[in-house]
């Protein structure tokens, strides 16, 4: 735990003063907290005891006098702890501020790769639940330990100090509380690490429901979705029964222990006040009840903060693996800014491995400016693997991608990606307005371009007349409320909106009519600076490209035009037939 808690104490910031000036005022008022019930023991046997010196009847001004100091003291008690707190808030929320902008920084940067090992819910997780235990702990659990250890030291030297071995009596049971302290963190620490795990599937689940909703209703799957919940919801309510059952049946012994100090003091003070009230008055009989408290509290403490701290132990490890973890995709320290125009994209020998498969193999293949590139072939042969690598969301095992002839490694990222306009198969987006959406690259950007990337995209038209408020229309998560012809029209007006030297149709056109699609290629005709690579499953689309690529099993297995590679018997020939007679035919 310590070094989880140093590693988040770096980043409190600005805060660490005030965090440290808060456990001052923390021990400020333990002290003083603890002195209240010795002053009113002394107060006692000044004024009230058979034995006193004074009387208040005969000494009011002097009585009056040690009440004020009392209700002073405990004045002082409640504003430091006041102040306290509220320093520790800010302190803690100044963590909680910084781990979470780093931890979206964080996730910004990884490369690809590990959003696939990762699913979104244990994401979530981390930057919710998990975070907010990080604050818990410096907010609440350490300062409440540290209180916890100050009272009880503090308390035993008064104590002690009064009758050492009535002390030491009431301490007897201490070794058996600490005895089931270690049993309590041993037993929860991997329990606590199991509810989490067990918190993320559930936060998968009904991310995914929520986001798959049309499917499961198109399946008529709503029963079978529920059935599934319930069950890992039961599973979750089990273990959090469990946690609670091993926290209960660890934290009532040392409840009832804790118990015996009060009993102990009490009868064992009263025994000794009534047989040597000489050397044992009521005063200090009512140091011993008060003080009674401050020596079993802390023990009692004990228990719930080792919950908290064995709670706090698993998402500290997630947090800060997290924030640990490499990206497999880096930019050199000395790396150089893409500012010149892309004149070729050269892949020399270039093969990509995933968990030890080959996704490419062996790519040869030079892009010029200006030239329209397709790309075709079966499903899960590489295409969209082969243009990611562009923009380095995948970098090859083998070979080099050169842009005029220099390694793309050696480009800053941002002012490499810069270069790309793409367009996603899986078309996301925001829950934004149509032109937000539009205008992702540049918040800042003209209207005009907007509107005229939306005519090349033929979006303009049912954008202004389709749509409630035209571009100002907010659409719903992933482009809820369109078609889904509709949204990849979007995707497709904010790739160009970049106004990027290579363009990136990734099945752009897959879910638009025949009519549309021609309509989009000849807008994207008038893009004659521009390299556009075009990967699709429809002959119309790749058609008319300069250069038309056929990939298969991971390598490269036909390219050339459409005239030259139509009757040539391979797989665009065959896709041509097929398509050319379902056209005829129809």
């Amino acid at each position: 735990m310590l070094a989880s808690v140093k590693f988040f104490w770096k980043r409190m910031g600005k805060m660490k003063l005030p965090y440290f000036f808060a456990y001052l005022l923390s021990t400020a008022a333990v002290i003083l907290h603890l002195q209240v019930t010795e002053l009113t023991g002394k107060m006692i046997d000044m004024f009230l005891s058979e034995n006193s010196p004074h009387r208040p009847t005969e000494e009011p001004e002097y009585f009056i006098l040690w009440l004020v100091s009392i209700v002073g003291i405990v004045f002082l008690v409640n504003l430091f702890n006041y102040c306290k707190v509220v320093l520790l808030e800010h302190s803690s929320q100044n963590i909680l501020f910084n781990v979470r902008n780093e931890l979206y920084d964080k996730l910004q940067n990884l490369d690809s790769h590990f959003y696939t090992k990762n699913t979104t819910g244990d994401m979530m997780s981390r930057v919710t639940g998990d975070i907010d235990l990080v604050r818990h702990i410096f907010a609440w659990v350490i300062y409440q330990s540290y209180e916890a250890i100050l009272m009880f030291v503090y308390a035993f030297v008064i104590l002690f100090q009064k009758n050492a071995v009535l002390t030491l009596i009431m301490l007897a049971f201490t070794p058996v509380i600490l005895f089931y302290n270690k049993r309590i963190a041993k037993a929860l620490h991997p329990q606590h690490a199991e509810n989490r795990e067990q918190a993320t599937v559930l936060s998968t689940m009904a991310k995914e429901n929520i986001t798959g909703n049309r499917l499961v209703k198109a399946f008529v799957r709503e029963k079978y979705e529920k059935e599934r919940m319930t069950k890992e919801n039961k599973k979750m309510s089990e273990c959090y029964k469990k946690t609670h059952k091993i926290w209960a049946k660890n934290s009532t012994p040392i409840n009832f222990f804790c118990t015996l100090y009060s009993i102990i003091g009490l009868f064992g003070g009263a025994i000794l006040c009534i047989t040597t009230p000489e050397s044992f008055t009521l005063g200090d009989l009512t140091v011993f009840t008060g003080l009674a408290w401050a020596l079993n509290q802390p023990l009692i403490m004990s228990g719930t903060l080792t919950n908290d701290i064995q709670r706090y132990s698993p998402s500290a490890e997630k947090i800060i693996s997290l924030l640990t973890v490499n990206s497999r995709i880096k930019e050199k320290p000395n790396a150089i800014k893409l500012e010149e125009k892309i004149e070729t994209i050269e892949f020399k020998n270039v093969s990509l491995k995933i968990d030890g498969s080959y996704i490419l193999k062996n790519i040869n293949l030079t892009l010029k400016r200006g030239e329209s590139v397709g790309i075709m072939g079966p499903t899960g042969c590489g295409k969209s693997m082969l243009v990611g690598m562009l923009a380095r969301f995948y970098d090859p095992v083998e070979g080099e991608i050169l842009i005029n002839g220099t390694n793309i490694k050696e480009f800053e990222l941002n002012s490499l990606r810069k270069k790309f306009g793409y367009s996603h198969q899986d078309v996301f987006l925001f829950s934004n307005s149509i032109e937000g959406n539009i205008a992702y690259s540049d918040p800042d950007m003209p209207s005009e371009r907007v509107y005229d990337s939306a005519k090349i995209a033929d979006a303009h038209t049912f954008i202004t007349r389709e749509t409630i408020n035209g571009y100002d229309t907010v659409i719903g998560e992933r482009g809820i409320g369109l078609s889904g012809g509709q949204k990849q029209r979007i995707a497709l007006a904010r790739a160009l909106a970049t106004n990027a030297e290579v363009i990136i149709l990734d099945d752009t056109t897959s879910a638009v009519d025949m009519e549309t699609e021609k309509e989009i290629q000849e807008g994207l005709e008038t893009l004659n600076d521009v390299m556009k690579i075009i990967i699709a499953q429809r002959i119309t689309s790749v058609y008319k490209c300069d250069k038309i690529i056929i990939m298969d099993r991971a390598e490269i297995s036909e390219m050339g035009t459409h005239k030259e590679l139509k009757d040539t018997g391979g797989y665009y020939s065959r896709v041509f037939k097929i398509q050319h007679g379902m056209q005829k035919g129809g």
